[in-house]
């Protein structure tokens, strides 16, 4: 499995997510670029199989994984016009299953896309994530254990001691590396090693 986080906000965008990979012989790779940092409006989050993944973001991404020349050059907005594209055409491929997420500066605010796609429980999803609802609706995608109840458990305690106030993105990233802790010792799919790219809107307006 693979845990990812999202969080949106007016003023920032941050993609959190474990770095494990684990291949269809067993072997585990353990500095797989789940979070990459497309351009400095454009971040993208890989959850799910790594060759769905791969299918729908081949436009933009390199044989290992890198960002390719489009990815640098064009803007979010464009970007995530091609995935939308792309998604109506790879779906229903058979095994097709992925749970990412695309985001970053449309060219007047910081917004997030999530796709969910399984074939196996029937799930298809391509939408924009509303701000102050992202961690309800994102928050940490697993495919086995809630991962997810850690997280808002977390999320809720820290925002209780500091009475119900938003949290920072430190505070987010500290969350998530916490829940990181608990899930990789239940799950060894999962690494520890936790990886972030974030676009603060006054970086890019």
């Amino acid at each position: 499995m693979s845990l990812l986080c999202l969080v949106l906000r007016k003023d920032y965008l941050l993609f959190g997510g474990d770095t494990r990979l684990v291949m269809m012989d067993g072997k585990i790779k353990d500095d797989f670029p789940k979070i990459q940092k497309w351009n400095s409006t454009t971040i993208f989050g890989a959850g799910g199989d790594a060759e769905s993944n791969y299918l729908l973001f081949s436009d933009f991404l390199n044989e290992d994984w890198t960002p390719n020349a489009k990815a640098k050059e064009m803007s979010y907005p464009e970007i995530r016009n091609c995935v939308i594209d792309k998604y109506k055409q790879v779906k229903n491929q058979k095994g097709f299953y992925i749970f990412s997420c695309i985001g970053g500066y449309d060219g007047k605010k910081l917004s997030c896309m999530k796709i969910f796609c399984d074939q196996v429980s029937g799930q298809d999803e391509c939408s924009e994530v509303l701000i102050g609802d992202s961690i309800r609706q994102l928050g940490v995608i697993d495919s086995g254990i809630s991962a997810r109840n850690i997280f808002e458990e977390l999320e809720a305690k820290k925002m209780q001691e500091l009475g119900n106030q938003n949290l920072t993105m430190r505070q987010y990233k500290n969350i998530f590396n916490d829940c990181l802790n608990i899930v990789s010792k239940i799950d060894s799919s999962v690494s520890n090693i936790s990886l972030f790219e974030s676009i603060r809107l006054s970086d890019v307006m």
